[in-house]
C-alpha cells in the first residue's frame, strides 16, 4: 500500500530519482474516492513532470468516512507512470474536506492545488461547491480548476494542441507558464489567442498583439522557447463564446485565467470565465494566481466581519428572492404609485411642507428595484439586472417628466428651502443612502422586521430629488437640476452598493 498516515510519513517515493532533477514544484492532488477520474491523476502527474516537481496525491478521511485502504489504493495501470514521477500519497483525517486540503498544501508548501469542476451552475448554497468554495477563499498557493476529461494513450497525456484565450489578466500569466510546461513535454504547440470585434481598426489589433507580447514577457518565455512552442493568434468576432469556441476545435485543452479579483473576492469566476466554462465543451483548465499575504487577509477580516451578521437560511433567501422579483417589475400598481407619489412630493415641494413631502416618500415604490439591483449584482442575474434596470430607468423618466409638467402647470411657483435643500448634496447625503440601502436589505429578508420598510422609504428619500429635476428643468435652474440629479444619482448608487454589501450567510444544516 502506498498511502501513508500523516502521523508517520515515509519519504517521498522516487523511484529513479538519480535521473530526475532536485524537485522544486509541489502539486497537491485531492483524490475523491467516490468518483474516480484517472485523468485528474494523469494530468496532476503531467503537469509535475513539465514542471520538474512532484506531486502529492492527497487522500481526505472526515468522520463520517471509513478509512478502508483498499478503497485507496491507486489504479495499478498508473504504476509506469508513477515510477518517472517524484511523488507521495498521503492519508489525513480532518473534519471537512477541504479543511484537509488547506493544511495539507500549507504544511506541505505546495505550488498548485488542482481540483475538479463539473462545471455546474452555481447554487443558493454554494458558488462552485461546498469543497471548492472553502479552498478558493483559503488557499496558500496557486488553484487549477479542471473540468472535463483529457485524453491519454498508453499512459501519456495526449495535449500536444493547446489553447489559451487571455486579455492580458494577472492569472494569464500562470495559465501561460502551465501551458508552455505541457507543450514543452508533449513536444506540441500552445495557440495563445486574444479577441476583438470583427470591425476592429488595424491599431485595435496591433494593441492586441501587443497585450500577447507583454504576456509572454511577464510569463518570462525566452524567444526560443516562444517560436517553438508558441502561436500568437488575435481572433475577430462580435462574440466572444463563439470566436474562442471556434479557434479552439481542433485543440485538446483549453486554458482560462481566472477573471480578476474584485475587493471582496466574492467570485473566483467572473462572469465571463464561467460562461466560457459552460458553453464550450472541451477539457478546459481554469487557473488562479494566488494573491499574497496581504489580500488573504483582507479575504479573512471580510469573512470576520460577514460571520457577525445575521445570518439568512436558503427557505428565506429563496423566498426573499421571489418577492424582490416580483416588486421590481414595472406593472400598473408599480406606475400608479411613481404618479401618486410624484404628485404628492411635488405639491409638498412647492408648499414647503416637509409633511407632505414624507408622505409621498411613503408612496414611492422605487426602493424595491433598486434593491434588485444589488440582488442582481451579487447572484449575477442578468435577467433580474435587466428587470429591475428597465422599472428604474422608468420610474426616473416618469417622476422627472411628471414633476415638470406640475410645475409648468401651477399658477405660482417658488423656490422654497426644501426645494433648496436638495440641490446641494454633500456626504451626509450619502451616509443616510448608505445606511438606507442596508437597513432595506436587512428588512426585506425578514418578514418580522418589514415593520422597519415605511422608515427605510423616508431615509432613502429617492422620490423628492427627482421632483426637484422636474422643477429646476421646468425653471431653467440648470445648475440646481444637476445638484439634485447628483443627489438622486448617490441614492440610487448608495442604496444599491449597501444592498450588495448586505450579503446573505447560509446556516449550516443539521
Amino acid at each position: 500500500m502506498m498511502a501513508c498516515m500523516e502521523q508517520a510519513m515515509p519519504p517521498p517515493v522516487r523511484p529513479g530519482a538519480d535521473q530526475l532533477p532536485a524537485t522544486q514544484y509541489r502539486v497537491l492532488l485531492p483524490l475523491d474516492r467516490e468518483r474516480r477520474r484517472p485523468g485528474m491523476l494523469k494530468l496532476g502527474l503531467a503537469l509535475a513532470r513539465a514542471m520538474e516537481g512532484e506531486v502529492l496525491a492527497l487522500h481526505v478521511i472526515t468522520p463520517d468516512e471509513v478509512d478502508d485502504e483498499a478503497s485507496w489504493s491507486l489504479p495499478s495501470a498508473d504504476a509506469d507512470e508513477l515510477r518517472r514521477i517524484p511523488h507521495q500519497v498521503i492519508t489525513t483525517h480532518a473534519d471537512t474536506i477541504a479543511e484537509g486540503i488547506l493544511r495539507m498544501a500549507r504544511r506541505e508548501r505546495c505550488d498548485l492545488i488542482l481540483l475538479s469542476w463539473r462545471g455546474q451552475p452555481r447554487s443558493l448554497r454554494h458558488r462552485l461547491g461546498g469543497i471548492l468554495d472553502p479552498v478558493l477563499e483559503d488557499a496558500p498557493c496557486d488553484i487549477a480548476l479542471i473540468r472535463g476529461e483529457l485524453s491519454f494513450e498508453e499512459g501519456a497525456l495526449q495535449a500536444a494542441r493547446l489553447f489559451l484565450a487571455t486579455a492580458g489578466g494577472p492569472h494569464s500569466t500562470l495559465a501561460l507558464q502551465l501551458g508552455l510546461a505541457l507543450a514543452r513535454l508533449c513536444e506540441g504547440k500552445l495557440t495563445l489567442a486574444t479577441v476583438v470585434k470583427e470591425d476592429a481598426t488595424l491599431p485595435t489589433v496591433k494593441e492586441a498583439e501587443a497585450t500577447l507580447a507583454r504576456l509572454i514577457d511577464r510569463a518570462k518565455v525566452t524567444p526560443e522557447e516562444a517560436e517553438t512552442h508558441i502561436h500568437q493568434e488575435v481572433l475577430q468576432g462580435n462574440h466572444l463564446l463563439s470566436a474562442i469556441d471556434t479557434a479552439a476545435q481542433h485543440h485538446d485543452l483549453l486554458l482560462l485565467g481566472s477573471t480578476a479579483d474584485s475587493f471582496f473576492d466574492q467570485l473566483f469566476l467572473g462572469s465571463l470565465v464561467e460562461e466560457l466554462v459552460q458553453g464550450i465543451p472541451k477539457p478546459i483548465l481554469v487557473v488562479r494566481r494566488h494573491q499574497g499575504r496581504p489580500r488573504f487577509w483582507l479575504r479573512r477580516v471580510w469573512r470576520w466581519v460577514d460571520a457577525i451578521l445575521p445570518s439568512v437560511s436558503d427557505e428565506e433567501l429563496l423566498a426573499t428572492y421571489k418577492r424582490i422579483r416580483r416588486g421590481a417589475r414595472a406593472t400598473v400598481d408599480f406606475y400608479t404609485l411613481i404618479l401618486l407619489s410624484v404628485i404628492i412630493a411635488t405639491m409638498g415641494l412647492l408648499l414647503n411642507s416637509g409633511a407632505v413631502i414624507i408622505g409621498a416618500m411613503l408612496v414611492a415604490p422605487l426602493m424595491t428595484p433598486i434593491i434588485a439591483l444589488g440582488l442582481g449584482v451579487v447572484l449575477g442575474d442578468a435577467r433580474l439586472l435587466g428587470v429591475a434596470g428597465r422599472s428604474t430607468a422608468q420610474g426616473i423618466l416618469l417622476g422627472v417628466v411628471l414633476a415638470a409638467l406640475l410645475d409648468w402647470l401651477a399658477p405660482l411657483v417658488l423656490f422654497t428651502p426644501e426645494i433648496e435643500a436638495r440641490t446641494q448634496p454633500n456626504l451626509f447625503d450619502l451616509t443616510v443612502a448608505l445606511a438606507a440601502g442596508a437597513a432595506g436589505a436587512f428588512s426585506v429578508t425578514r418578514k418580522h422586521v418589514s415593520a422597519a420598510l415605511p422608515g427605510v422609504a423616508i431615509a432613502a428619500a429617492l422620490v423628492p430629488p427627482l421632483c426637484v429635476v422636474g422643477i429646476c428643468l421646468a425653471t431653467g435652474r440648470r445648475d440646481a437640476a444637476l445638484g439634485a440629479s447628483l443627489l438622486f444619482g448617490t441614492n440610487l448608487v448608495a442604496i444599491s452598493f449597501a444592498a450588495t454589501l448586505t450579503r446573505r450567510k447560509i446556516q449550516k444544516h443539521p
